[in-house]
């Protein structure tokens, strides 16, 4: 928050002493400081800028000011002498301002002043010749860069405006183009068409009766424009604007319709025209919240310039004040030909009032006139701290958004607490860190939106429709969210659902799967279902299990992990081989990197027994090849026959007939798909062994043992029952590691495997399921009913 800064000059002059008070605190505060000073005479001062004041007067410019077109009498002084007596004139003003009865205020200023800090300064004074004086060049200025001066009026009120006048999505500009003999208009109506965000009405040399009609539409402006001639009569009290070729107007014959748009919400008035002193004079009589005028007559080009950096700098979000400064510094460049071009703007200000930004002006702009999405980062912070400033300075003003559409907005950060945004389109909006406590979003659709540590607290959610929404680290504390469809929404477990009201929701869209299915949640009942749904992991494994390897990783990553608490909830056997594993994770723990986790170690784990199986084959395949080679030739086989025992052939024959002479096994790549919604893990490995025969000396060698259902399942009965006794089954984890060693065993005894995958052939899963009377039968017959396609 910024500071202001009061002097009051009262009502002194430079031929006489007076008194001086400065007053300083912050924005919207009483004053924390307050100092009593003097400013000495200053007769030497005042006969400086009468001479300077006249000189310039006669300075030949082309100006925007119809009675200010004299030549400059070079008899008397050069443009050099004119530069350096305006030299002079800042020493002389510094030399007063540091005068020994003025030290306290200027020690006030740096003792209680940050240099960082935006200060606001105004001066209040009565006497002209003070109100011409260019304040801007006291040397305490340099020193605070973000500090600006105004003059202001030592009585002043502030004005009621209407609450209608404070909620609008564009900046409403009246503006008069007056009277242009000599000058260019055009590039002051350009500079102002270019405004974002505005709603302007040009009237171009208009009557004074079309003048008079304009101010007084009841929609209010926020800005009234006056560029063209005009002149201040000589005490500084009121002035002349040419509102056309014919017709020039004090500003008081325009009192009443100007008051009736102050009294609507008029908050700056800009002339952009010559020796507006007396202009500013008038409409703070009538307690205009700020105006800017040119101080002196003022060149064409000036004015262009002046106007042109304002207009950038206001429009893009900075202060009223900083804006003045800035457009004013930047007009030294023309000063090789405009000498003082920098003297010339003046801003005036109602000290009862707070200066707008240009967001302020039409708030709802924020909301209303979205930015394309490669708006500048910093351009964004700026209205969305605008729009926020705006929202706290105006507590009891709610906006009414009912079904704004609003479809893909960035509204990141903003403060949208208690808006009406029922039945809106929200649809892929940025809502990240959004203050959306008690809004009403009933009917609201938020498909796709980011609501990433958002505060929903005690919004209303009623029928909203929030698929595949972001909710990650959001606060739904005391959310109402009936009837709201959560298809696929994203939330962790540091997403707060305490206290959400909720009778049912829907899990698909158009009201489709109602949960529950009939009645209602009891109280707490959707938040503590929810909650338990984010502290389970889910394995989701689509072409079944390798228990041996899921039991050795799951335990690897509890022990790398360090999170012992761990816990198989519960698995679920969903058909066609799909497997799902779920998996109690405290809420301490990251299930993100946990799933990762798991995911590496079993990969390598079924890379490691695919690698095994190769290496196998490959060593089966060099026997092959060297027997092949072998027994190319027939009479090679008899005579090697001939030359054997009779019991070594028929041992022979025997190994080949219970063992296919070579196998082929094709794996398929691991196919580990992650589904962020659910936190689920999707796993794939098959593998397929092709019998082959050999046909030698009239003989044909191939399987025949087969082994009936019954002799299968007491086999396995039988080792089912031996590693229960032996070994633990009470967790779901021991449970699996029995199975995965049964599994392992069976695997490894082909008499035994060839047996169990006749019966499965023969009988099918279910009967043989039946033929075992055994708690884990139905792991096991999940974990090995894919060896029948092998």
């Amino acid at each position: 928050m910024g500071k202001l800064v009061v002097i009051n000059l009262g009502e002194g002059n430079l031929e006489t002493a007076f008194s001086a008070t400065l007053k300083i605190g912050d924005e919207r505060a009483l004053p924390s400081i307050e100092l009593l000073g003097k400013l000495p005479p200053a007769p030497e001062f005042s006969k400086l800028h009468k001479r300077w004041y006249s000189i310039y007067q006669n300075l030949g410019f082309s100006v925007r000011a119809l009675n200010k077109k004299t030549q400059l009498n070079t008899s008397i002084i050069s443009i050099d002498q004119f530069r350096q007596l305006s030299n002079d004139l800042e020493k002389s003003l510094n030399s007063w301002l540091n005068s020994e009865d003025f030290r306290v205020i200027k020690e006030g200023f740096l003792q209680n002043l940050n240099r960082s800090e935006e200060i606001r300064v105004i001066i209040q004074v009565e006497d002209i010749q003070l109100r011409r004086i260019p304040w801007h060049l006291w040397d305490i200025f340099d020193y605070y860069r973000y500090a600006e001066v105004a003059l202001g009026e030592l009585t002043y009120d502030k004005v009621k405006r209407p609450v209608s006048s404070m909620i609008k999505d564009r900046v409403r500009i009246l503006a008069v183009l007056g009277n242009s003999d000599g000058i260019n208009l055009e590039k002051d109506r350009e500079l102002l068409e270019h405004l974002p965000n505005t709603e302007i009405t040009f009237l171009v040399e208009p009557s004074r009766l079309e003048l008079d009609r304009e101010l007084w539409d009841e929609k209010a402006w926020d800005i009234l424009f006056f560029s063209g001639h005009s002149y201040s009569q000589g005490d500084g009290k009121s002035g002349y604007i040419y509102i056309n070729r014919t017709d020039s107007l004090l500003i008081s014959e325009l009192k009443n319709a100007l008051k009736a748009s102050i009294e609507r919400g008029l908050k700056i008035a800009i002339f952009n025209s010559c020796d507006g002193l007396g202009l500013a004079q008038s409409l703070t009589d009538l307690h205009i919240p700020q105006v800017i005028v040119m101080r002196e007559p003022v060149p064409d080009l000036v004015a262009q310039e002046f106007l042109k950096g304002f207009l950038k700098s206001f429009s893009r979000g900075e202060s009223l004040y900083i804006s003045v400064r800035e457009a004013r510094e930047q007009l030294q460049g023309l000063e090789n030909d405009f000498p003082c071009a920098t003297w010339l703007p003046v801003l005036f200000q109602n000290p009862a009032e707070l200066p707008p930004i240009w967001n302020d002006l039409a708030p709802m702009s924020f909301i209303t006139q979205q930015q394309p999405n490669k708006e500048d980062l910093i351009l964004y912070k700026k209205r969305v701290e605008a729009w926020n400033q705006w929202r706290a300075r105006n507590t009891e003003l709610v906006p009414d958004l009912i079904k704004i559409n609003l479809t893909g907005a960035n509204l990141r950060g903003a403060n949208l607490s208690n808006v009406n945004l029922s039945g809106s389109n929200l649809t892929g909006a940025n809502l990240t860190q959004a203050n959306l406590s008690n809004v009403n979003l009933t009917g609201a659709n938020l498909s796709e939106a980011n609501l990433t540590q958002a505060n929903l607290t005690q919004a209303n959610l009623t029928g909203a429709n929030l698929t595949a929404v972001q909710g990650l680290n959001t606060n739904f504390e005391q959310a109402l969210l009936t009837g709201a469809c959560i298809q696929d929404w994203n939330i962790n477990s540091a997403t707060n659902l305490d206290g959400i009201i909720c009778a049912y929701v829907y899990l698909r869209d158009s009201q489709q799967e109602r949960r529950p299915y009939s009645g209602n949640f009891t109280t707490g009942e959707f938040s503590k279902l929810f909650q338990k749904a984010l502290e389970t992991l889910d394995l989701i494994f689509l072409y079944g299990v390798n228990w041996q390897e899921f039991v050795t990783s799951f335990q690897n990553i509890k022990v790398e992990s360090g999170a012992e608490e761990l816990g198989i909830q519960a698995i679920e056997n969903q058909g066609n081989g799909t497997f799902v594993i779920h998996i109690n994770t405290p809420k301490e723990f990251k299930k993100a990197e946990i799933e990762n986790d798991f995911k590496q170690h079993y990969e390598l784990a079924l890379k490691a027994v695919e690698e095994k199986y190769r290496a196998e084959l490959k060593a089966k395949d060099n026997a092959i090849t060297i027997y092949r080679e072998q027994n190319a030739n027939l009479m090679e086989i008899i005579k090697l026959q001939a030359n054997r025992p009779i019991h070594n052939a028929i041992d022979f024959a025997a190994k080949v007939e219970n063992q296919p002479i070579s196998e082929e096994h094709t794996f398929n790549e691991h196919r580990f798909n992650i589904d962020q919604r659910n936190s689920s893990i999707g796993f794939a490995y098959a593998g397929t062994a092709n019998d082959s025969q050999i046909v030698g000396t009239q003989h044909y060698y191939a399987p025949t043992q087969k082994q009936n259902l019954a002799e299968a399942a007491a086999e396995i009965q039988q080792l089912l029952n031996q590693l229960s006794q032996t070994k633990a089954t009470t967790t779901e984890i021991e449970k699996l590691t029995v199975v995965a060693e049964v599994a392992e065993q069976i695997n490894s005894n082909p008499t035994l495997k060839a047996r169990v995958i006749n019966a499965l052939k023969a009988e099918g899963t279910e009967a043989l399921k039946e033929a075992i009377d055994h708690p884990l039968v139905n792991i096991l017959i999940a974990t090995i009913e894919g060896w029948k396609d092998v």
